[in-house]
């Protein structure tokens, strides 16, 4: 698996930066992504376009509207085996993330101010997973940087520390990766 290397776009919507994040928007209702939408007052009726990422980054501006707004990145993900996986989820605005149709992850941060970068574990079906994901951001050109992998036995884990330098960097990784500490 890897890196997601290319995304179907919608959007912004609108007309106003931030406010949609709440909102079911046509997208959500959709099985895949349309041709083309309605992005609301005073920005028409715009197609959807294809996005290729950088790496594993990629911008989702570009289209006949620039402004803020919320953006819809869709992309199809072959899951060789049905089982836990992880994905990484990196983006600096307010995401959902939705596997299938479904919602599997919500980042507000209106809410909470947290790590760029999320690691979830979720439990993935063998076959052609449709990844949505809905972003809402003051940017005309939101990022998005999304990878998918099996989850392994040493996943994750970090070494219990020895000293309080070990329980430093420790604490700094999990904070830096999203990870809840207590």
């Amino acid at each position: 698996i890897g890196c997601i290397a290319e995304y179907r776009v919608a959007g912004p919507f609108g007309p106003h930066n931030l406010l949609g994040f709440d909102d079911s928007l046509p997208p959500e209702r959709d099985g895949v992504l349309r041709q083309e939408y309605e992005l609301g007052k005073l920005r028409g009726v715009r197609p959807t376009r294809s996005v290729d990422a950088r790496g594993c980054e990629a911008l989702l501006g570009g289209g006949e509207y620039e402004a803020g707004g919320v953006y819809y990145a869709e992309a199809r993900v072959q899951i060789p085996r049905s089982g836990r996986y992880i994905v990484n989820l990196e983006t600096p605005n307010s995401a959902v993330l939705y596997v299938n149709g479904k919602e599997r992850a919500r980042i507000d941060r209106r809410q909470e101010p947290s790590a760029i970068d999320r690691y979830l574990e979720l439990d993935l079906e063998e076959g052609e997973a449709i990844v949505r994901v809905k972003i809402a951001s003051r940017h005309a050109n939101p990022i998005l940087a999304m990878a998918v992998r099996e989850k392994t036995e040493k996943d994750l884990a970090l070494p219990e520390p020895n000293s309080h330098l070990e329980r430093y960097l420790r604490a700094a990784r999990l904070l830096g990766r999203g990870d809840v500490i207590g």
